[in-house]
């Protein structure tokens, strides 16, 4: 090692140096090494191994070394100087550690060589002072030797005295003496704790099981450790429970503060604790109610008793000051404290809360009043089980119970119809008994339900109840409010009408009463709300609100037909069409729109013998009749086989030549709560029966090339329409045979019977009917 200058510090060990060997091809074997001068107190040289090693115990100047090997014939090569330099240290000279029962190393004190260097006149006396118990200086052979009998940190006085009498201190020498180590814990189980009978707690508790120390009946206690995830997942002194004797595996309930996930340790511990008073006053204040907690740490060791039931652990102020949201720092202790190694469970566990609250018992779900819709309003009574709990008496404080949450808050879940899962939709806290569904659509029909939860429980609900957000403010393109626009779309029609027919009857003493829909506000929905409705039905808004479609129903393949009864009605006379509904698969309400010429018919009424049940809207109702266009309803039990019929009464006011009678929309309503709009059936024509034979002029006349020529018969006959020249001959024979009575219409294009086209010219056309009528015509043909 050529010009290499070591330092070191007092009290401080040394890493080894090993020297270089001989050579190989120099000198003769075996090599002898020597270093010179005297190395400084504390450190050695170990020739057969060229290693120098120890631990400086007094400062010492820069000194040159010399290293020189010797051969087998005495002759010697000294290698390169290096320097030593030990700098004295700003603390006692400390590390050296020993055990109670384990006889230390003799370490031999410096010798005059090695003490000259720090002045006076030799030879030198040392003495010794404070060594700890089993442990002594013996001066001939300048060594400390023995065996500790006593746990304990001592500091060491070391005294030189020269040849005059003059004497000086080394520095001092720390030695600790520790107690052997404890056996630790072999196992440790944490689980969560079912409870004194086994069947489960409120949560907050967990059970820790482990193998006994082999020095357990030596022992003040096990120190429970808990790993914090939000501290790098440090280990926290949580809790303390006393060494129980007579017991065979070590069994302990430890209050957890919360339900979080984490590891725990334990390690056996005696000849003194860390002051529960002195780290109590470091985290809590007076004031604060875990205080309670801590002064009475020693109550649940005081319930352990001899035998394998579980004692409730004593939480330390570390824990406690977790629950309070501090940091948790370890505390100084003065004395000893004696503690195993820690033993780790392998995961990570919780304390689980197995008793779920108790249902909700009341619910109430209405429309939000006074908006524009898209808004439920819930209500409820709290869980039997919102409220605080007894837990497990004395497992934190000195109260005959602990304080548990049985209800942590509440989740709404709401299911669309036709739905098949309730979504959650919200989540309030502990406490509230009410909620504002804000994402509700106009018109859909919605079941609610709210589920209390805890910790780990959330408890199904047994009350549910259907809503439907609905539009109580709305107004059409002239501001004017508009009643009953109940459903998804902007105009008071036939959904509407369902809705309000679903809840028909129903007063305010009924589950299921929605004051939204008592639009005439008598606290029952009856005919005062359907006339309301039936006032307002056609009327749109002028806006939009938030619509979807309205909900597919079950009758896509049904039909409606539309038929007359009377061929030709006589004018005064009553007549009947009639309409069905087939092929459906389920009926609850129907409605369908008519139109007509009011200036030629008048509505009479409608009838039927196929009601829908016994309900007070069962049968056929006029939701409105204005300017030829009617609407009729119907709502009542379902019917789901057969067909539904009912009758139309029309009355004539005048002659009709030709009109029609059609239904122009439709609306079936199932029990599925969904709509079908059916394909529409085609019109029925209606005309009158004539009162007399009749003859029309022909149009257009003059013409070309082809005319029309009218005719009425009142009551059948044999007919004859024939056109002549103007030489009298028969040109073209129009009709000839037996007609009904009725009304025709017959169209000449110019020819003859042979299919010849006629000149221009005056035609006459004459009809015989009956034997009693004739009556002829003329008309101009200009080419």
């Amino acid at each position: 090692q050529n010009s290499v200058a070591l330092t070191y510090e007092v009290g401080t060990a040394i890493e080894p140096v090993t020297l270089p060997a001989a050579g190989e091809g120099r000198g003769t074997p075996p090599y002898s090494y020597t270093l010179t001068p005297a190395l400084p107190a504390g450190l050695t040289f170990d020739e057969a191994t060229r290693t120098i090693s120890g631990t400086p115990l007094v400062a010492a100047p820069a000194t040159e070394y010399t290293y020189t090997v010797t051969d087998a014939a005495n002759a010697s090569i000294a290698l390169p100087p290096f320097t030593i330099e030990v700098q004295a240290s700003d603390a006692p000279t400390g590390g050296l550690m020993y055990e109670v029962g384990t006889a230390i190393e003799p370490m031999t004190l410096p010798d005059d060589s090695a003490l000259q260097l720090g002045g006076g006149t030799p030879p030198y006396t040392l003495s010794v002072s404070g060594l700890p118990a089993g442990v002594s200086y013996d001066e001939a052979t300048r060594t400390i030797s023995g065996t500790p009998s006593e746990a304990g940190v001592a500091t060491v006085t070391i005294t030189v005295t020269d040849a005059n009498g003059a004497s000086a201190p080394l520095p001092p020498l720390t030695i600790e003496v520790m107690l052997p180590p404890l056996d630790a814990p072999d196992a440790l189980v944490a689980e969560d704790y079912k409870g004194a009978d086994g069947q489960g707690d409120q949560g907050g508790f967990l059970l820790l099981s482990w193998d006994l120390s082999d020095d357990h009946d030596t022992l003040d206690g096990y120190r429970i450790f808990r790993e914090i995830p939000s501290m790098n997942n440090e280990m926290v002194p949580w809790a303390m429970v006393d060494a129980v004797p007579g017991v065979e595996t070590g069994r302990a309930v430890v209050a957890t503060l919360d339900n979080v996930s984490t590891r725990w340790a334990i390690a056996a511990e005696r000849d003194g604790r860390t002051t529960h008073g002195a780290a109590k006053a470091a985290f809590v204040s007076a004031e604060n109610p875990y205080e309670l907690m801590a002064e009475t740490m020693t109550a649940s060791m005081e319930a352990a008793q001899a035998g394998d039931a579980p004692v409730f652990a004593a939480l330390l102020p570390q824990a406690l000051a977790f629950a309070q949201g501090a940091a948790p720092r370890l505390q100084s202790v003065e004395g000893v404290v004696q503690q195993s190694e820690v033993t780790v469970t392998e995961e990570a566990v919780r304390a689980i809360d197995d008793i779920p609250p108790l249902p909700v018992p009341w619910l109430s779900a209405l429309d939000a009043p006074n908006d524009e819709g898209g808004r439920v309003a819930l209500t409820w009574t709290p869980s039997p089980s919102d409220l605080i709990l007894r837990g497990v008496a004395g497992a934190i404080g000195p109260a005959p119970f602990e304080s548990v949450l049985g209800v942590h808050g509440y989740s709404i879940y709401c299911r669309a119809e036709g739905d098949d899962e309730f979504v959650l939709i919200g989540q309030v806290a502990r406490g509230a008994t009410s909620f504002v569904d804000e994402s509700a659509f106009n018109g859909v029909r919605y079941t609610y339900q709210v589920r209390p939860f805890d910790l780990d429980n959330e408890t199904a609900a047994i009350v549910e109840r259907k809503a439907m957000a609905v539009r109580n403010i709305a107004l059409d393109s002239e501001g004017r409010a508009i009643f009953g626009l109940f459903g998804a779309d902007d105009r008071v029609g036939f959904d509407d009408f369902f809705i309000l027919a679903d809840l028909f009857g129903l007063t305010a003493e009924d589950d299921g009463f929605d004051p939204a829909f008592d639009l005439a506000p008598s606290e029952a929905i009856d005919f005062d709300d359907f006339f309301i409705l039936a006032d307002n039905f056609g009327r749109s808004t002028a806006a939009a609100g938030k619509i979807v479609p309205m909900l597919a129903g079950l009758n896509a393949d049904a039909r409606m037909y539309l038929d007359a009864r009377t061929a030709m009605p006589i004018v005064g006379e009553d007549f009947v069409l009639d309409v069905r509904l087939a092929d459906f698969a389920a009926i609850k309400g129907y409605g369908l729109q008519v139109q007509y010429e009011a200036d030629k018919l008048e509505f009479v009424e409608v009838l039927t013998d196929q009601p829908l049940g016994g309900s007070a809207l069962a049968a056929p109702q006029v939701l409105s009749e204005e300017g030829g266009v009617l609407a009729l309803v119907a709502h009542g039990d379902v019917v789901s086989d057969g067909e539904v019929a009912l009758s139309l009464v029309f009355r004539p006011t005048t002659e009709i030549e030709n009109t029609v009678i059609e239904i122009t929309d439709n609306q079936t309503y199932d029990s599925a709560f969904g709509f079908n709009r059916l394909a529409l059936p085609a019109p029925v024509q209606v005309q009158t029966r004539p009162e007399v034979f009749s003859l029309a002029n022909n149009y257009p006349n003059p013409f070309n090339p082809a005319t029309t020529i009218k005719y009425a018969l009142p009551q059948a006959a044999d007919v004859q329409l024939s056109v002549y020249n103007v030489l009298g001959q028969p040109v073209r024979t129009l009709v000839a045979e037996h007609q009904n009575a009725g009304r025709y219409v017959v169209e000449w294009d110019a020819t003859n019977d042979s299919g010849h086209s006629l000149s221009s010219g005056m035609y006459f056309y004459r009809l015989e009917a009956g034997g009693d009528f004739l009556e002829t015509k003329k008309m101009l043909l200009l080419k």
